[in-house]
C-alpha cells in the first residue's frame, strides 16, 4: 500500500506563491498525453509520452497518484526534458508493489521555486530511500494541470 507521510519540511514550499502573469511573447501552457491512453490497463511501471509547452522560466513535472489519495509522486528523477517538436518520455512507476486501482498522471508547470523544491525532494528520497508524497504543487499562473488516469490491475 502507499505510505501517506507529509513531510512538513516541503509543506511551505508549497504554499501559495504570488501570482504571475505569462508574459505576451511567451509561449502558452499545453501539454497532452499521447501513451498510455485513458483506461488503459498497466503494469507497476511504465514509460509515459506526450508532448508539452510551457513559458520559458517554468519546469514541467510528471508526477502519480492512487485515485483518491492527496499528494503525489514526482517522476522522472526531474523536471520533463522537453526538446522544441520532440514527444516527452518519462519512466513512472505506479505506486507500490501490491497497489492496484486508478492511478492519476500528472502533467504540471511549476515556477521556479516549486521546481527546486521537487527537485530536493528527488535528492533526499534517493538519499534516505524514503518516499513520502509531496503536497500537490501550485502550477504556474495560466497553466492548466493535464490528467491522465490509467488502471493498475
Amino acid at each position: 500500500m502507499l505510505q501517506l507521510l507529509l513531510t512538513p519540511i516541503y509543506a511551505f514550499l508549497f504554499a501559495a506563491s504570488p501570482a504571475q502573469s505569462i508574459d505576451a511573447n511567451s509561449k502558452t501552457c499545453t501539454g497532452v498525453f499521447d501513451q498510455p491512453t485513458t483506461g488503459a490497463n498497466v503494469r507497476g511501471s511504465g514509460m509515459v509520452t506526450g508532448r508539452v509547452t510551457n513559458p520559458a522560466g517554468t519546469y514541467p513535472w510528471l508526477l502519480v497518484r492512487l485515485q483518491g489519495l492527496q499528494g503525489a509522486w514526482p517522476q522522472g528523477g526531474g523536471p520533463v526534458q522537453v526538446k522544441p517538436g520532440e514527444p516527452f518520455h518519462v519512466h513512472v512507476t505506479y505506486g507500490a508493489p501490491g497497489d492496484s486501482g486508478p492511478f492519476e498522471v500528472f502533467l504540471v508547470i511549476v515556477d521556479p521555486d516549486v521546481n527546486t523544491a521537487l527537485k530536493d525532494w528527488v535528492t533526499q528520497t534517493n538519499r534516505d530511500h524514503e518516499y513520502p508524497p509531496v503536497p500537490f504543487p501550485n502550477v504556474h499562473d495560466g497553466c492548466p494541470v493535464t490528467t491522465l488516469v490509467v488502471n493498475r490491475q
